[in-house]
C-alpha cells in the first residue's frame, strides 16, 4: 500500500495488488466496532467483493473463502467477533427494495455491516457510515476514497488512520 493521504474526515488509501486490498479490508475489520457501516462503490470488478473478504477476515471470520458477493441472495451474514453482515444492492430498485431486503439490520447495531453497489440505496443507508469510493488504476491497483459520514464512523475513521 502506499502512503495514504488524509483530510480531516477522509482518507484516501492506494493498493497495488488484491492482497493488498484484502489487508486494507482487514485493516477496516480489525478497526470496526458494531454498528459501522461501510458503504462501496465502484464499477464491476473494482475491489468491492475483495474488500469485503478482506473486513469479514479482520472481524475473525473463520471461512472467509466463503465470503462472496451475495447478489443473487442480496444478502449474507457471517460469524465473527462481531456479526459481518454483506449486502449486495445491484440488482435492487431502489432504497425501498433495500429496506425490505434489509429488514431489521438497518436498526440493529450489534453488527458491522459492508453494502456493495451502496450508491443505488444510498437513501436506505445509515447517515453514519463510511463510504468507501473505489477506482481502478491500473490491472490490480485501486484508490480507495473513505468518507466519514458522522461521529461514530469519524472515530473510526480516526482509527483506521491510526492503523494504516
Amino acid at each position: 500500500m502506499d502512503k495514504p493521504s488524509t483530510g480531516s474526515n477522509a482518507l484516501t488509501v492506494t493498493t497495488e495488488s488484491e492482497e493488498e486490498t484484502l489487508a486494507l479490508g482487514k485493516t477496516i475489520g480489525e478497526a470496526a466496532a458494531p454498528g459501522l457501516w461501510v458503504a462501496m462503490t465502484g464499477v464491476l470488478g473494482s475491489g468491492k467483493t475483495r474488500l469485503a473478504k478482506g473486513i469479514a477476515e479482520g472481524l475473525g471470520v473463520l471461512d472467509t473463502e466463503g465470503v462472496v458477493s451475495p447478489t443473487y441472495t442480496i444478502a449474507a451474514e457471517y460469524s465473527g467477533r462481531v456479526t459481518f453482515r454483506h449486502f449486495d444492492a445491484y440488482r435492487l430498485s431502489g432504497a425501498a427494495e433495500f429496506e425490505d431486503a434489509a429488514g431489521d439490520a438497518l436498526e440493529d447495531a450489534s453488527a458491522v455491516t459492508a453494502v456493495e453497489w451502496a450508491e443505488r440505496v444510498s437513501d436506505a443507508l445509515p447517515k453514519d457510515r463510511l463510504e468507501v469510493a473505489i477506482e481502478i488504476t491500473g490491472d490490480t491497483g485501486r484508490r480507495f476514497s473513505i468518507t466519514a459520514t458522522g461521529p461514530g464512523s469519524k472515530k473510526m475513521l480516526s482509527e483506521l488512520k491510526r492503523r494504516v
